[in-house]
């Protein structure tokens, strides 16, 4: 939802200085992601300033109105603060003060905000690679690495990358010169499901299902002509665009991603079967295929900047002066990025206490995916006990 760069040392009001700068404050910035479903406001108590950025709601009245933090009193400032805490949607809100920055979100977590501290410098963004200079292989969080490459990611404030935390759902972080902070909501509470009355059946459940969607829809102001659907052929975002495409006819344009392989044609397959069953708009694709995302040279327009800083600083496989090792390269997934480093000096720890080691070379995640990059259709994985 926004990208800032904020000197934790420094000091004095915020101003707007227009969309393409944001708020500032001297040399430090916090600027909203420029989107039409989203709006930014800001506050200040002469003391402390209240910058927001959020999604719209329809129909909500709000005490925040103005771009420019507008001056108000102590307990108008508390009723905002308020507010932005009871907002319905996604939303992100940053508290400057003599003491720092309280940066906290809202309810979804769907647009992510990711935060590098350096030195009394604080700089985040919703798009990973933004921070790029606080990424590479030597600074991959081994824990996290296990976790993707073992499919069972977590959602929480660590990444890939140990410089760089995540800001996640209802979470706070506090900022300041001597270091960074970040604080989870306090456990949810639980309930045990309910048992279906004897009479319920498959109409009143579909009924359930279309109510909760169309409330879910009407919270949000939508220009149909401007809407796009996630219609990748799964079931939950299929049955979503359904219901968007009923309520507005020939006016949502449906998206996807097209996987390619067996499984592409199973999607393309369903995905071609609901667009002629169901009111949309001109269908819009995009072949993954086409576009390789840590491809050497890779320039094509309209790929986000992670493509395009990766290409740049991609490199072939080094030759080794060893006649039996391997080349050492990095090819990892399109939503983080490394570049060529020495081989860490011990293994990662897989399941079961078991370290893992790649066939013909030393220990160490490093170099794990070197034979892929170089054609090898051998597994680049093997796990083999101590």
């Amino acid at each position: 939802m926004l990208t800032l760069s904020v000197d934790l040392r420094g000091a004095g009001p915020w101003e707007w200085r227009g969309e393409a700068e944001g708020w500032g404050r001297e040399a430090d910035r916090v600027r909203p992601l420029d989107h039409p479903a989203l709006e930014a406001r800001a506050v200040t108590d002469g003391t402390r300033t209240l910058l927001v950025v959020r999604e719209k709601a329809a129909g909500r009245p709000s005490l925040l109105r103005s771009l420019s933090p507008a001056r108000v009193d102590e307990a108008v400032y508390g009723r905002a603060l308020e507010e932005c805490r009871q907002w319905p949607l996604q939303g992100v809100w940053i508290e400057s003060g003599p003491h720092g920055l309280c940066l906290s979100t809202g309810l979804g977590g769907v647009c992510p905000l990711y935060l590098a501290y350096d030195g009394g410098h604080l700089t985040g963004s919703w798009q990973l690679m933004d921070l790029h200079h606080r990424l590479g292989a030597d600074r991959l969080d081994e824990r996290e690495v296990m976790r993707l490459l073992t499919g069972l990611p977590r959602y929480g404030h660590d990444t890939l990358f140990s410089t760089v935390k995540r800001l996640s759902e209802r979470s706070t972080a506090y900022a300041d010169a001597r270091g960074l902070r970040l604080v989870y909501p306090a456990a949810a509470e639980h309930a045990q499901p309910s048992e279906l009355a004897g009479h319920v059946g498959e109409a009143e459940l579909v009924g359930a299902f279309e109510a909760l969607t169309d409330h879910v829809f009407a919270k949000r102001p939508l220009a149909p002509g401007r809407t796009a659907a996630q219609l990748s052929g799964g079931m939950d975002s299929t049955n979503l665009a359904i219901s968007l495409a009923l309520a507005h006819p020939g006016a949502i344009t449906p998206c996807a991603m097209l996987i390619g392989g067996d499984a592409g044609a199973q999607q393309e397959a369903r995905r071609r079967s609901v667009i002629e069953q169901t009111g949309f708009a001109a269908d819009v694709t995009v072949r993954a295929a086409d576009h390789p995302v840590l491809s050497p040279g890779c320039g094509a327009p309209g790929l986000r900047r992670s493509v395009r800083w990766t290409s740049r600083t991609w490199r072939p496989p080094t030759p080794s002066p060893k006649p039996c090792a391997p080349a050492t390269s990095i090819r990892w997934r399109p939503d983080s990025a490394a570049t060529r480093s020495p081989e860490p000096a011990a293994p990662p720890v897989g399941p079961h206490g078991r370290r893992w080691r790649r066939p013909g070379a030393g220990s160490g995640y490093a170099t794990c995916w070197a034979r892929w990059t170089q054609g090898s259709p051998r597994r680049p994985w093997r796990r083999r006990p101590r």
